[in-house]
């Protein structure tokens, strides 16, 4: 496990090199409502905003439906659908997203290990549809002294199923600042690298995630 943990940052961390590029400073935030349908089944509701301080505009918006069943207690799979609507130039697009996935949870020691892999078909316009993959995997480390102050890391890929394959990966650090019972807030620094028109850009990230569970 701590080789394919370390394998896949350093993938993620290597991606198309750092190049010297325009980049953007980008500020995201996510609101999260989580609520258990039954012992076994639960639904997640969130919005997420992505606001470009650099170009001072708002670039994308989107709003994701969840319905998962917990297989395990360290295994959930489920399906989701995402409404997204983004900046392309001057003018602003919508996309359709209808999602699987799965999510393992489990605990080596002091840390925390997640990772979700999904599967998605993406309805676009202008643009062709398409399925895509993603990857997510992060680790939270021990908590800081006797605090209540967990850091974490990871790292995240999406991979297109056509000619463009690899476009966007992203490694993360930050902090879980509060952690109570229905309540939790994350703070981080994100490092992205974009690819169009097969050439790769680079992008820093600095979110937020409050979560509610009902």
């Amino acid at each position: 496990m701590r080789k394919i943990t370390l394998c896949f940052i350093l993938i993620v961390l290597s991606i198309g090199g750092f190049a010297q590029d325009e980049r953007h400073f980008i500020l995201w935030n996510t609101n999260s409502g989580y609520i258990d349908l039954s012992p076994k089944i639960f639904m997640e509701v969130n919005e997420k905003i992505h606001y470009n301080y650099s170009l001072n505009q708002l670039d994308m918006t989107f709003a994701t439906v969840t319905l998962g069943h917990k297989i395990k207690s360290w295994f959930n799979v489920a399906g989701a659908i995402r409404m997204v609507r983004y900046r392309g130039g001057a003018d602003w697009f919508n996309e359709n997203r209808f999602m699987a996935f799965y999510q393992i949870n489990k605990s080596i020691k002091r840390f925390e290990i997640n990772h979700i892999g999904r599967m998605a078909y993406r309805i676009l316009n202008p643009d062709p549809n398409n399925f895509r993959h993603f990857q997510n995997l992060t680790i939270q480390l021990p908590y800081l002294l006797k605090s209540k102050i967990r850091p974490f890391i990871g790292g995240e890929m999406f991979t297109q199923l056509n000619k463009t394959g690899l476009h966007l990966a992203r490694t993360f650090v930050g902090i879980k600042a509060i952690d109570m019972k229905r309540f939790n807030m994350t703070l981080y620094y994100g490092y992205e690298r974009t690819k169009k028109d097969s050439q790769w850009r680079s992008n820093d990230i600095l979110g937020t995630n409050l979560n509610f569970a009902i």
